[in-house]
């Protein structure tokens, strides 16, 4: 049983969300009922890429890391969400299993409600889907930015530019520099480059050399 508090919180945040704040108070108030609070420590598998699609995940606080695999087992995808995301949005209005593996990358705070709640606000209320179309606009956008951003042939450019890609996505002020709030491994900078782990320990430390970047306990900060 959710705390009258809980309850409160959980529809203000939905109030503040694009897509469903302009929801009639009778659908929102389904909405909230529907939906369930849940703390997640870092380092906790959220859901498993292949299992069954039953849950749709808002990010309240913290952030999350999202990986997909082939069948030989390596990376194919990689992206982080901050809070406000909604995930997984691959599949979410008729997608049968998560396309993908998500952990918290840092300790977390989330909102779950069924898939098929999500599905029934997202299809019968106009604003709503209209709304929830520009979210995944805007994904696609930031994707394809990504994208082109490292379509260079050499590697060491690449790393360059995902690290800017990053820092314009993610980067915060923090005093003089901008740093990443998330803990990044060298090899998930490897897998968004398309490059190895070696190449980019190369180029972290030649940025580093130059007073551009600090790499510290995984945390890249901008100088």
């Amino acid at each position: 049983m959710i705390s009258p508090t809980i309850q409160t919180e959980i529809k203000k945040f939905y109030m503040a969300q694009p897509d469903f704040g302009n929801l009639p108070m009778q659908e929102l108030d389904r909405l909230s009922e529907a939906t369930r609070f849940k703390r997640v420590h870092r380092g906790q598998w959220i859901f498993d890429q292949g299992d069954e699609l039953s849950n749709v995940y808002f990010l309240k606080e913290g952030h999350v890391k999202v990986t997909a695999m082939n069948a030989e087992g390596d990376l194919t995808y990689l992206s982080f969400l901050t809070p406000q995301a909604i995930f997984p949005l691959r599949g979410i209005l008729n997608g049968e299993e998560y396309c993908y593996n998500s952990i918290a990358i840092t300790d977390l705070e989330v909102y779950i409600v069924p898939v098929t709640e999500i599905r029934r606000v997202i299809i019968h209320n106009y604003a709503c889907l209209v709304s929830f179309i520009q979210r995944m606009e805007r994904l696609v956008e930031r994707t394809t930015s990504l994208i082109e951003q490292t379509t260079s042939s050499n590697a060491t450019q690449r790393v360059c530019q995902v690290l800017s890609g990053l820092k314009a996505e993610y980067g915060q002020k923090r005093g003089a520099v901008r740093q990443i709030p998330f803990q990044i491994l060298l090899k998930d900078l490897a897998v968004l480059s398309g490059t190895t782990t070696e190449t980019v320990t190369t180029v972290v430390k030649q940025l580093q050399q130059q007073n551009k970047i600090r790499y510290n306990r995984k945390l890249i900060s901008f100088i």
